[in-house]
């Protein structure tokens, strides 16, 4: 465990988002912490302004209880607000350290008077992360633990939400403690034929059980990879592309998937010429929409620009609503996007059923009537709910994993299980070809290293340095 030493700097940060509200807090963590707030206090049983006069009575804090007063500006012998101050001392605190948190009235004037106050007394402002990061040096979290708070504060769903939860409870290090150990054990194996051959008796097949450890190993590590890029919904949102061609009413439709005018609509074909994005959460499943510009053969170089924008947005999307125009005929066009998309997951959206043609769907081919369709009128906003149940219905496959059984990393400990996983391979295969086990057991240790690099046990300077510059100030 590295612990900061008690004469290093004590920090300070307002700790909750700028704005106005109902309660704002100032935290404190350091050494003199307690030393710094005590003066700045005048709990509401004592008379006058003075934190002297606070301070002549003696005033004891216990820690982690709650205390009720005055916040004082000492120079000049003014209240600066009615506060609720807690202490927490070291070790049982967010950093291991002594810890004060102000609990103030919110607003940008009262907490920054507040921050100056307590810096003028002699803390420093903190850094982006710094009380995390002391968390982490301190020995409190390791480093998928300290990452998990960032992902908490990001979450936009109720999985994410779940799933950064399990990683602060320390679920994905158990995870990566349970490798660890089964490579120890194939690691021990190979050390000890190395350093006492004669004692390994001829009845136990060493090669056999290495061989068994390592590739249960690469499997566990395949299967963090994997759910890595299953799980990329989550940080991004699933991409829905929303196609046809022009004047069909894409953009009605991305209007009442969003609830909001996002998209100009009009009765000129083409209107829409760049990527339009929104997100909303359907059934708590992030969703990313795009409008699209229509596709269709054109000699209109902005026009152009934006069919390649669709075209580009198609490549990337989880799902694709492909919107026919009900009211007329299917053309070459409707056909050729169809064709464009087939080997996609789709689902065809047949709009402006208020004026449905009479044989609009004896015109539909064979082919097309496999696909799940969902016939709709955006402009009278009838048959959106059953829309929005057969996106979810096509995206809850991929969204309906447990959260408890998703370790899933993030992409600096998927960049270590990837490298991780190379000199695995490399020492199964040596041992396959009977390599000397000297080499082999470089192998392994390397994974090792890999291993230590996601909690934290050998990460660099400059990995933490990119860590924690993602946090905000005050966490």
């Amino acid at each position: 465990m590295i612990h900061i030493p008690e004469n290093s700097d004590t920090i300070a940060a307002i700790a909750t988002p700028y704005g106005s509200g109902g309660v704002g807090i100032i935290k404190i963590s350091g050494h003199k912490a307690l030393q710094i707030a005590r003066p700045l206090f005048r709990p509401k049983h004592t008379t006058g302004l003075s934190g002297t006069d606070a301070l002549h009575r003696n005033t004891v804090f216990r820690s982690h209880r709650l205390y009720y007063g005055y916040l004082l500006d000492p120079a000049a012998n003014t209240v600066c607000d009615e506060v609720l101050i807690a202490y927490m001392q070291a070790p049982h605190s967010y950093t291991r350290e002594n810890i004060v948190e102000i609990n103030s009235h919110s607003g940008p004037a009262v907490l920054n008077y507040i921050l100056k106050l307590v810096l003028n007394n002699g803390a420093r402002l903190a850094e982006p992360g710094e009380f995390t990061r002391r968390a982490f040096l301190n020995g409190r979290i390791d480093l998928t633990q300290a990452e998990s708070v960032i992902d908490l504060i990001n979450a936009q769903n109720e999985q994410a939400l779940a799933i950064a939860n399990e990683h602060l409870k320390g679920g994905l290090r158990r995870k990566i403690e349970a490798v660890k150990k089964e490579l120890l054990d194939v690691l021990s194996l190979i050390e000890v034929s190395i350093d006492f051959p004669d004692d390994i008796h001829a009845e136990e097949n060493i090669e056999e059980l290495a061989a068994a450890g390592m590739t249960e190993i690469i499997t566990v590590m395949q299967s963090l990879i994997r759910l890595y890029d299953d799980a990329d919904y989550l940080r991004e949102g699933f991409k829905i592309s929303i196609i046809g061609k022009p004047n069909v009413g894409k953009s009605s439709l991305m209007n009442c998937l969003t609830e909001k005018d996002r998209s100009i609509v009009t009765n000129i074909p083409g209107t829409t010429r760049d990527l339009v994005s929104e997100t909303v959460i359907l059934n708590g499943i992030p969703i990313v929409l795009s409008d699209t510009a229509g596709i269709q053969e054109s000699q209109d170089e902005v026009e152009i620009i934006g069919i390649r924008k669709s075209r580009e947005s198609l490549k990337n999307a989880d799902l694709i609503l492909l919107v026919t125009d009900t009211s007329g005929q299917l053309t070459q066009d409707d056909f050729d996007i169809f064709n464009e998309v087939s080997k996609k997951l789709i689902i065809l959206v047949h709009n402006k059923t208020d004026i449905i043609k009479a044989d609009f769907k004896n015109m539909l081919p064979e082919h097309w009537k496999t696909v799940l369709t969902c016939y709709i009128s955006a402009k009278n906003k009838q048959g959106i709910d059953d829309l929005r149940q057969k996106i979810v219905q096509r995206l809850n496959n991929r969204a309906n994993t447990s959260p408890s059984e998703m370790y899933v990393p993030n992409l600096r400990q998927k960049l270590a299980l990837e490298k991780g996983i190379s000199p695995m391979c490399t020492a199964l295969a040596e041992l396959k070809t009977q390599a000397p086990y000297e080499i082999i057991a470089l192998n392994l240790q390397e994974t090792l290293s890999y291993l230590d690099e996601i909690t934290g046990l050998t990460t660099s300077q400059d990995v933490l340095d990119m860590i924690f510059r993602n946090f905000c100030i005050g966490k």
